[in-house]
């Protein structure tokens, strides 16, 4: 059999290649390639979810969440968001129940922390802080999203999520927005929370959406696990 045909048919064995011959010059590291084993030295990540396309005018993302108990917290990375209206809003999120594909939205399911720092060419200080109960969504009020008046005015934002898998604890989490909006001054915002769910129950997908309902657009989302 030609030496050819036996490669694109038999492949080449590991014991058949010398220690140390392939590197990242012999691998073609932009491409994308399916693993049957385990992949060590990579850390403790791994990508559950992803979309990369933009998004106009729509009213929600909404992600599912692993359930498994092989993980020991959620990061929700968003990109990309721009509030579609011209009156100020606020990003919220709601979480769903697993056992009944149903949302928590009772009167007192949430209860959240914020604070919302700012800079721009001449000062700087705290916008709001403080405790948000009550809602039935988390108000990510340090989460500012303007009112749409300006191409610039963009979030992109971290959202840790913990114990969502465990229906003995109740669901809780994290938060962290930045905020740029570019007008005669140049504001950065930089936001930082916490939120907790009144329920203890499995949790099994987030909605993000502006608390005055109004459209937004995005550049795509990634969920990643934290293993254990």
């Amino acid at each position: 059999m030609p030496i050819q045909r036996a490669l694109k048919t038999n492949g080449v064995k590991a014991a058949h290649i010398a220690a140390n011959a392939v590197g990242s010059s012999e691998l073609d590291l932009t491409a994308n390639y399916d693993f049957t084993g385990t992949v060590t030295g990579a850390g403790n990540f791994q990508k559950v979810s992803s979309v990369t396309s933009d998004a106009t005018g729509i009213g929600m993302i909404e992600i599912d969440l692993p359930t498994t108990t092989d993980f020991a917290a959620l990061h929700l990375h968003l990109l990309g968001l721009r509030c579609e209206s011209g009156v100020d809003q606020y990003w919220a999120l709601q979480l769903r129940q697993d056992s009944n594909d149903t949302y928590l939205t009772g009167s007192n399911e949430y209860t959240n922390l914020h604070n919302l720092t700012y800079n721009n060419n001449s000062s700087q200080g705290t916008a709001s802080s403080g405790t948000v109960v009550g809602n039935n969504y988390v108000l990510l009020k340090g989460g500012f999203a303007g009112d749409g008046s300006d191409e610039t005015e963009m979030s992109n934002a971290i959202i840790e999520i913990y114990k969502n898998a465990d229906s003995t604890r109740a669901t809780r989490g994290f938060f962290r927005f930045g905020i740029e909006k570019r007008h005669t001054d140049e504001w950065h915002y930089i936001s930082t929370g916490s939120f907790v769910t009144d329920s203890t129950v499995v949790v099994d997908r987030v909605k993000i959406f502006l608390h005055g309902g109004a459209n937004f657009t995005h550049r795509g989302y990634a969920l990643y696990k934290l293993t254990v």
